[in-house]
């Protein structure tokens, strides 16, 4: 009788740390799943942070939830050479980000991946550096007490430093005299037009534009491009206060859009279509605009990340359709006696 009942007794164990043996490896498959999804599924254009971050969040709770002995924790991450990025992971957080964040400054967009490769395998070894030559030393050696209040110290130390550099805005000695003027006549905030320039909007042919007529006799300068050029005119508008021959001002632009004229934007609605178009025309109209200014960051359109995806990618030959758009565009402003810049 009481062989019976060991008997199913240790069926019915048996049975048990299956069952739990193949959750903790469905656990941990999901979990790869998840985060292996979020590493090459995700789209530069979602929100991440955001609700997505859920995602790799979920992978990583199901694996540390499987437990030491489902097969990928066992096997995979159990290898030393992933404990070890696991043991000098928060240095290479630390690393990683600002070498990176000044290789994007440099190249002026996103590195080669030649830098990138270069910044991560530097990431390494400053993160090991620092695990083995501060971290492991501040955390297991001895004198804890004498740390711990120099550590304190330093944290305080750091923190009035940074209050004490607000306070001064910075600090304005690293930055000669005439550039520090020209950003502090930069607008603060993301006010609109109206609100840093003064200018009134005006309805043309079913869009817009922005215009300051400050003396009728005097000439105009009308200003087309995407937001880089909208962000021009706070310096714009001081170097014609400054200059009273040139202070009627008009602007056409549009976020996003490259500034040719017959550019349509089907997403973006008819309000967006052909503004460039549309600023020749207005040019054609008024005799007293006599300069022309065109800017834009033409390197997103080369690109493909302006509004409406529009590419001019050099291996396509796009470089010479954008020079030549641009060429014709200047020219019918010439040949209605303007001059372009």
């Amino acid at each position: 009788m009481f062989n019976w009942w060991g008997t199913v007794f240790r069926q019915v164990t048996a049975a048990s740390e299956k069952c739990v043996a193949v959750r903790g490896n469905a656990l941990s498959a999901c979990g790869v799943v998840l985060i292996v999804g979020a590493v090459f599924g995700f789209k530069a254009k979602w929100l991440f942070p955001g609700g997505w971050a859920l995602i790799p969040v979920l992978g990583a709770v199901c694996l540390i939830a499987a437990g030491p002995d489902a097969w990928i924790n066992r096997k995979l991450l159990s290898n030393k050479v992933l404990v070890w990025i696991g043991l000098v992971s928060y240095p290479l957080y630390l690393w990683h980000w600002p070498l990176l964040s000044f290789a994007r400054i440099i190249a002026g967009d996103r590195p080669t991946i030649k830098w990138r490769l270069l910044c991560v395998v530097a990431a390494f070894v400053l993160s090991a550096l620092t695990y083995y030559a501060v971290e492991r030393p501040l955390r297991f050696g001895g004198y804890a007490n004498r740390k711990t209040i120099g550590l304190f110290f330093m944290m305080l130390l750091l923190g009035t430093a940074g209050l004490v550099i607000d306070w001064r805005q910075g600090f304005p000695a690293r930055m000669k005299a005439e550039m520090l003027e020209r950003v502090m006549l930069e607008p603060k905030g993301a006010a609109p037009v109206t609100v840093v320039t003064g200018m009134q909007k005006m309805p043309y042919d079913a869009y817009f534009y922005w215009q300051r007529e400050v003396n009728a006799d005097h000439p105009t300068t009308l200003f087309i491009g995407d937001s880089n050029m909208e962000q021009y005119m706070p310096r714009i508008l001081h170097l014609a206060d400054t200059n009273p021959e040139s202070a009627n001002i008009m602007l056409m632009w549009h976020g996003g859009c490259v500034p040719l004229s017959g550019m349509e934007y089907k997403k973006e609605g008819a309000i967006a279509s052909n503004y460039a178009g549309k600023a020749l025309a207005l040019a054609k109209q008024r005799s007293d605009i006599t300069r022309v200014v065109i800017a834009a960051d033409w390197y997103i359109y080369i690109h493909g990340r302006g509004y409406g995806k529009i590419r001019f990618r050099a291996k396509d030959g796009g470089l010479t359709v954008l020079a030549n758009w641009l060429a014709d565009d200047i020219r019918k402003f010439t040949e209605l006696g303007k001059t372009v810049f």
